[in-house]
């Protein structure tokens, strides 16, 4: 694995091991480390001696989901296949449907339970960016947003009882007709119940023209 030190952005590969000089065959990082050299980036050895090419391409794919270097990395794919060199004479449209099949292809895949331990004890551990946090957010808006359970529900609820809406609590104070002072001609009033009465006309009459925007009642207005 290859971390930017500049940004945190990863980018996970397999090798043979034939080459004791290899360093990465990613078109990505060989870009960055061309035009600011292979120091920019810190390089780990996540797991070595796998012998069986469908072993390290299933590897290769865990580390890539572990480490989210797919979407929010400098891995074109999301892992198991060759150099990947031929994702970059894609055109965008092209890869969505690559990316979709891959997608598809992954739903309904069963993890062993010493996978599924693994990638939950690096998802407690990890550290999200806020960049990341940004994408995660966006990605939950553009699926509709996620659903709570009525046990969070209800905790919710809970946690909410007894805590004032200060932004309720303004609401209801600057729209109290017994609160809101008003000046309507010129005239200053107490309240709005109080300009109703002296006025001879209904709370809602009263209010409608406070809100009018006709120049009728151009002089008609709350004072904050």
């Amino acid at each position: 694995m290859l971390i930017d030190k500049r940004n945190g952005k990863k980018y996970v590969g397999k090798h043979n091991g034939n080459k004791n000089e290899y360093w990465s065959s990613g078109i990505v990082p060989n870009r960055i480390a061309k035009k600011h050299g292979r120091n920019i980036f810190d390089r780990i050895i996540l797991e070595d001696n796998i012998e069986d090419l469908n072993k390290l391409n299933e590897r290769e794919k865990f580390y890539i989901s572990e480490h989210d270097s797919f979407n929010n990395g400098y891995n074109s794919t999301i892992g198991g296949e060759g150099g990947g060199h031929w994702i970059y004479l894609k055109s965008d449209e092209e890869k969505l449907v690559i990316f979709n099949k891959k997608s598809k292809k992954l739903k309904g895949r069963v993890f062993s339970e010493e996978t599924k331990k693994k990638m939950s004890e690096s998802a407690k551990n990890k550290i999200l960016t806020d960049e990341h946090k940004e994408n995660i957010r966006l990605a939950v808006i553009r699926r509709g947003g996620t659903p709570h359970s009525e046990e969070t529900k209800k905790k919710l609820s809970e946690q909410k009882k007894g805590v004032k809406n200060p932004n309720h609590s303004k609401f209801m104070v600057e729209n109290n007709p017994n609160h809101v002072k008003v000046s309507i001609e010129g005239v200053t009033y107490d309240s709005i119940v109080g300009a109703s009465k002296e006025l001879n006309i209904s709370k809602h009459t009263l209010k409608n023209r406070l809100n009018s925007k006709s120049k009728k009642f151009k002089n008609w207005y709350r004072l904050r």
